[in-house]
């Protein structure tokens, strides 16, 4: 195959961010001179100057930037006088992922992004925008080498699973972020009268609300629950339509209602796969199946899930059917009841803390008793919550083995993690004990898994000397 471009419409996200920041005001001046072009390039010829420059060098991005596939590797060529070509083979890919944005199905375009176990972490290794006709021509190539084509399993979440995951994995804080984001850089491209029109209403609607509620208190929930809606929906649009399908040794997940993805993943480059769950879903007895796989959830706000919320006994049988190898792994090494105390130490510690600090500013600022209740009181709900799970976690963690399987289940923060790792796909294994341990021979077992970055498991509070054991007849000998 010839060395071809990347499709025209990637000229544009090569300009930079600027380049809109400047081009919507001079679309806006140019309506707003009723395209009087004459008043208009004398009025902003160097604005107009520096927009096209900027659209000058995205055109030499552009036309110096080739690639091409054969039925084993995939070439991207990029430079002028100095020609740089890069090589990657189809058995050195983690995960493939064809991106579908709702902006481009017009133009006939579509992203691929290709990842192996080396270069960035925060990137793809190569992500190029291609014709959706060339784009498939790959993929059929690319599928019939690695003997994915035959079908063998599609799973189908039910919508209201879909709706609960996305209620779990909703992060308030991006969604602050993003929603302040698009207030002001709207106020930037468009003028004053965003910002200030949402200023307005906000002012207004507070009015009537207020007249038994603290305004603060108010206007931080208004923006707690707006983040955490705008993050609901985002999780919700992008899982839409979810598909997880095994064909061959490849996984193929499918998701999304306005931008649709499709990731092609090798179950061999699969590192761990970890069942999360929450103190509610607990209650329930449902979980979520999340798999490591390079590149996969490598995309701002994507999660890496294999299997979205659902019952234990269906999570278990769809993960047997998926990833045939994994084993379903019994605990046998816990930490002792009496541990607990450990486990609820520091949410104890910060929940007094908190109570000491309002209860002193109390004293220093007696007509502020509204404000400081408040703000004590969202302050300490989240250590309550904390302090539940951490006691919970002293009979969920453990360790176990089987059939090559290493089980690790461990609390962070306010999720619980059943992590299976394949022995070989870990790098090292670590035992920390402190002098406080050394009393309640209690230790910490640090489990390390390396990809693109290493990613450490922490199980806390394991017998030192059964943990010791369960290494040795396991024969896993990765010992720092």
């Amino acid at each position: 195959m010839k060395y071809r471009r990347q499709h025209p419409i990637k000229i544009l996200s090569y300009a930079t961010r600027n380049f809109w920041l400047l081009s919507i005001p001079l679309i806006r001046g140019l309506i707003y001179l009723r395209f009087d072009f004459e008043a208009w390039v004398a009025g902003a010829w160097f604005d107009i100057l520096i927009v096209f420059c900027m659209l000058l060098l995205a055109f030499i991005r552009w036309g110096t930037k080739f690639y091409r596939y054969t039925n084993e590797a995939f070439y991207v060529r990029t430079g002028v006088a100095s020609k740089i070509e890069k090589e990657v083979l189809y058995r050195s890919f983690s995960s493939v992922e064809v991106e579908r944005k709702f902006w481009l199905r017009p133009f006939k375009a579509a992203i691929l992004r290709i990842d192996t176990n080396s270069g960035s972490s925060k990137k793809s290794d190569l992500a190029l925008t291609l014709q959706l006709k060339d784009l498939n021509v790959f993929i059929e190539v690319y599928s019939y080498t690695q003997h994915s084509h035959k079908l063998k399993l599609c799973y189908y979440p039910k919508k209201t699973h879909l709706v609960f995951f996305s209620l779990i994995f909703s992060n308030t804080l991006s969604g602050v972020i993003l929603l302040s984001t698009l207030i002001f850089q709207g106020g930037k491209i468009i003028g004053n009268e965003l910002e200030q029109r949402f200023v307005d209403t906000f002012n207004s609607y507070t009015r009537k609300l207020t007249q038994n509620i603290s305004p603060t208190a108010l206007a931080v929930s208004l923006v707690i629950l707006g983040g955490w809606l705008i993050s609901f929906c985002i999780n919700l649009l992008r899982h839409w339509n979810f598909c997880c399908e095994r064909k061959g040794s490849k996984i193929v997940v499918r998701s999304g209602f306005l931008t649709k993805r499709t990731s092609y993943l090798s179950s061999k480059r699969i590192n761990y796969a970890d069942l999360r769950q929450s103190l509610m879903s607990i209650i329930f007895r449902i979980s979520s199946v999340h798999v490591h796989c390079t590149g996969y959830g490598k995309v701002k706000h994507a999660i890496a899930v294999l299997v979205p919320f659902t019952d234990r006994q269906e999570v278990f049988t769809t993960l047997k059917m998926l990833l045939p190898d994994y084993p379903t792994i019994k605990t046998t090494v816990k930490p002792t009841t009496f541990q607990f105390r450990r486990f609820i130490f520091f949410p104890v510690v910060f929940i007094l803390v908190i109570a000491i600090v309002g209860l002193t500013m109390l004293n220093f600022f007696p007509t502020w008793d509204n404000m400081i209740f408040f703000v004590c009181i969202i302050a300490i709900i989240p250590f309550i919550w904390l302090l539940i799970v951490k006691f919970v976690s002293t009979y969920t963690t453990g360790i176990g083995y089987a059939e090559g399987f290493i089980a690790l289940k461990y609390c962070h923060f306010f999720e619980f993690h059943t992590v299976i790792v394949p022995v070989d796909k870990i790098t090292m294994v670590e035992i920390r004990q402190s002098l406080a341990q050394k009393p309640t021979d209690n230790c910490t077992l640090v489990i390390y898994t390396n990809a693109e970055k290493t990613k450490s498991h922490i199980v806390r509070f394991l017998t030192y000397s059964d943990t010791i054991g369960f290494l040795q007849q396991n024969s896993i000998n990765f010992l720092k």
